[in-house]
């Protein structure tokens, strides 16, 4: 069976990085972290996270520390990473420009 979202190589993993401030490849995940004026903030980022998440079907890990924000995508199923975490990367950078982060 061909996958419709097929795995990406490691050097197409860090081609698409270049234009994604911040984030890094650890082997698994793209993953990136923020930092907001407080806790409240950071819980505002995150349920936005979630919501656009939710229109995606596609689901990153979230770890919160006061007002520290870690996001880790991969697409499970393919074990490793896809354009699907890309798009989903590029929305919460959206998201985190907006809220100044």
């Amino acid at each position: 069976m061909v996958s419709l979202l097929p795995k990406l190589s490691q050097k197409e993993i860090e081609e698409r990085l270049k234009v994604l401030s911040g984030w890094s490849y650890d082997g698994t995940f793209i993953k990136k972290k923020y930092e907001f004026e407080d806790f409240k903030r950071a819980i505002e980022f995150i349920t936005r996270i979630a919501q656009e998440a939710d229109a995606l079907d596609h689901h990153p890990d979230i770890y919160n520390s006061y007002n520290t924000v870690e996001i880790k995508i991969t697409t499970h199923d393919e074990m490793g990473v896809t354009q699907k975490d890309f798009v989903l990367a590029d929305k919460i950078e959206s998201i985190a420009k907006s809220m100044g982060a």
